[in-house]
């Protein structure tokens, strides 16, 4: 099944180039955010399709009958349908399109690979450095560094670029990412049912009446509120949609009066999969892909990894195991 999903105008006065086409998909694939949507690959035609007609795998057609530059977006899981991107050449228009998995291009294996996007990825191991290392100069730094961020993405594109058959492995074959452990939008609470504003604060009542707890909600931009057999166990899971190092937060409102207690899960406490490892050194990098098998729901008991090391941008395969 094909479902028109939005238009976007983005109105020009030229025709759109690849790159410019390329531009206005990333820029729409960076709205989501589902930390699932974080995790696809872009094909896209080579060229421009004067008149577009594609085949699904289910023998569905679908035509447009202007010139267009035309992508199909591939999550890697966790999301039960695909879409098409159209980029119209002559004025930037986006038209998108919903896809049920068994509507995909029949001929995808003749597409262009056009990207992989890791950057959930990069975060998830930036993240990881910094809960892992007291010293590091961002722990108390609520902001996720956007340019330490890319500099792990670079390290990741380094091996990307490598062009060896392992690469092909790892991003082709296997298609894999790191699994998501860390947490960036909740935290729990442990509190006195009794208090008025912890009372408002349960039942989603924000502001809540206690100055100070107040601040740091909307600080934060927390908005969503959770409890599990409460008050008989006093505990609240406030989430907020932005990402933040919840490292310093945490001692915020641990600093609270109204607070008995407060925590984030670091990592998840159960399931595992696909792994990414990185350590660095100075200048360089050892990165390494892993696949997980048997049983991953309580903990996977086979493990294959690729490793590669990176130097000054350029990347190395050097060994499985």
């Amino acid at each position: 099944m094909l479902t028109l999903f939005a238009w976007t105008a983005t109105l020009s006065a030229q025709k759109i180039t690849r790159e410019k086409a390329d531009e206005i998909v990333l820029n729409r694939m960076n709205q989501e955010t589902s930390v699932y949507y974080n995790y696809y690959t872009i094909y896209n035609k080579e060229n421009v399709q004067t008149e577009m007609a594609i085949t699904t795998i289910n023998g569905e057609v679908f035509e447009l009958d202007y010139p267009c530059w035309v992508y199909y977006i591939n999550y890697s899981y966790g999301i039960d349908a695909n879409r098409y991107l159209i980029i119209n050449e002559s004025n930037g228009n986006l038209l998108e399109i919903k896809a049920k998995k068994d509507t995909g291009p029949a001929d995808l294996a003749t597409w262009r690979i056009g990207m992989i996007n890791y950057y959930a990825d990069a975060k998830q191991l930036y993240y990881g450095e910094i809960i892992k290392n007291e010293n590091h100069p961002n722990y108390n730094n609520p902001e996720l560094d956007e340019e330490g961020i890319k500099e792990i993405l670079e390290i990741i594109q380094a091996v990307y670029d490598s062009q060896s058959l392992e690469r092909d492995t790892v991003f082709y074959k296997y298609k894999i990412h790191e699994y998501y452990r860390y947490n960036f939008h909740s935290v729990e609470l442990e509190v006195n049912p009794e208090l008025p504003a912890i009372q408002n604060l349960s039942q989603g009542i924000i502001p809540t009446g206690d100055e100070t707890l107040d601040k740091i909600l909307s600080a934060y931009a927390f908005d969503s509120v959770e409890t599990f057999v409460y008050p008989k166990f006093p505990w609240i899971t406030i989430s907020t949609k932005k990402e933040y190092n919840l490292i310093p937060i945490v001692k915020e409102f641990n600093e609270l009066e109204s607070i008995i207690s407060a925590e984030f899960a670091i990592e998840r406490m159960a399931g595992d999969g696909n792994r990414i490892e990185l350590i660095r050194e100075g200048d360089s990098a050892t990165i390494t892909f892993s696949i997980g098998r048997g049983d991953c729901p309580s903990g996977c008991i086979y493990r294959k990894h690729w490793e590669f090391q990176v130097s000054d941008g350029v990347a190395k395969f050097i060994k499985t195991y």
